[in-house]
């Protein structure tokens, strides 16, 4: 949810206008049906929207795990991922799994074992593929360390967040610094050697950058995590210089063959996701479609789920221009989009057509298609906040009529 939430600038198309844009009519079960017919290679990503208790500073709002039962959820996602495998031809691949919430360690050893057999069993899945799971310190103990392991995971997510008690406090996060300790120990002792952490700069106001690293470098210097991710939680529009130019954090940035699925959504490749409101995004021909899980409620899901009811789906699709937008606009801000994916899959003349009014400014360097700061010359209006500036130029520039319309009425 941090991320939907620092990301508003980037999301294309908004929320509220996704079915007018959308290219779709059919069922939403059988949109997915077609494209798992027609692809190849997919990632799977499984969603645990459960917590142990709920941090000050989350937004999310789902069930708690004693409402629903770890057992019944487990049975629904072993159903959902039934539904996929009468569609899943024997060809295909899953490419990686990642398992995420939520804290899906909630779930307890015996149905993480339970589910995470029935995915080796079912899918064509190598030995070393990437089987990532989200986690929060103080949900590891030496049994789900071991059960994790034996299961095939083979990356951990950690979700540390601070080294500060007082400040986890604060946000009623109930996590103590050797819960990080134990939780890496008993990770390294049952096998698993890959593990992340996830830290938040700005847990509390008034953080500064050098209480940030005061707090965190002696902790990484011991415990010697493969990677670190940094998210400034309430400052987002400007990323800390300090904490950037760490040296000992730099040598911990993740690189892009260890944050393989964090990518896939910008190579274009689909997801298949399960779970309560999970949201998959599958690509076809360069046309863009999410399709999600929407119940009204988590006992709405339980029982359609349990009663073989596939109606718990709905989606939209965009046609290639709107899907070629949509991958712009959330990512020309950052040099990540190589220009040989996006000819391929959308065509240069495309491409060149939607950025026509922004064209001087668009710049492909190292095959990364980037913009440059100067489009600020071109805005009717600035502002001090660079992603309200972002939104401005995209809006104006890259928007479908459609889009600016709706969202004009809504003001």
């Amino acid at each position: 949810m941090l991320g939907e939430t620092s990301k508003w600038h980037l999301n294309y198309p908004p929320k509220n206008v996704e079915s007018i844009l959308s290219k779709s009519s059919e069922n939403s079960f059988q949109v997915r049906k077609k494209i798992i017919k027609q692809a190849h290679d997919f990632s799977l990503y499984i969603h645990v929207p459960f917590c142990i208790s709920k941090c000050a500073y989350c937004t999310y709002n789902g069930p708690h795990i004693q409402t629903f039962g770890a057992k019944e959820y487990v049975d629904c996602l072993i159903q959902e991922i039934n539904w996929i495998l009468k569609d899943f031809p024997k060809k295909n691949k899953v490419l990686s799994v990642y398992m995420g919430g939520g804290t899906p360690t909630i779930l307890g050893a015996k149905e993480l074992k339970r589910l995470i057999n029935h995915i080796f069993t079912n899918f064509k899945i190598k030995k070393n593929t990437t089987f990532s799971l989200e986690a929060t310190p103080y949900s590891i103990d030496k049994k789900i360390a071991k059960t994790l392991s034996e299961s095939g995971v083979n990356r951990i997510y950690l979700g540390v967040q601070s080294f500060n008690e007082e400040k986890l406090k604060q946000v009623r996060r109930p996590q103590k610094i050797k819960d990080v300790y134990n939780a890496v120990k008993w990770l390294r002792q049952a096998g698993i050697q890959f593990i992340s952490f996830d830290l938040l700069y700005d847990l509390v106001p008034n953080e500064t950058e050098d209480d940030f690293l005061k707090d965190t470098l002696v902790h990484l210097r011991k415990l010697k995590p493969n990677t670190v991710s940094v998210i400034p939680l309430q400052h987002y529009d400007r990323y800390p210089e300090k904490i950037a130019q760490s040296y000992e954090l730099n040598k911990l940035k993740p690189k892009r063959d260890s944050e393989y699925w964090r990518y896939k959504w910008l190579e274009l490749k689909n997801i298949l996701a399960i779970g309560y409101r999970a949201s998959s995004y599958l690509w076809n021909n360069g046309q863009y479609t999410k399709i999600r899980s929407q119940p009204k409620s988590h006992s709405e899901y339980k029982q359609k789920v349990q009663t073989n009811n596939q109606e718990i789906y709905n989606h939209y699709s965009l046609s290639k221009k709107e899907s070629l937008k949509r991958i712009l606009i959330r990512h020309l801000h950052f040099p990540k989009i190589p220009f040989t994916k996006i000819k391929e899959t959308f065509g240069e003349k495309l491409f060149w057509e939607v950025v026509k009014p922004i064209r001087q400014y668009i710049s492909i360097e190292n095959n990364l298609i980037s913009i440059s700061p100067e489009y600020n010359e071109i805005l009717p209006f600035k502002t001090k906040n660079q992603q309200i500036n972002y939104f401005i130029l995209t809006f104006i520039y890259l928007y479908s009529k459609e889009a600016q319309d709706e969202i004009l009425l809504r003001l």
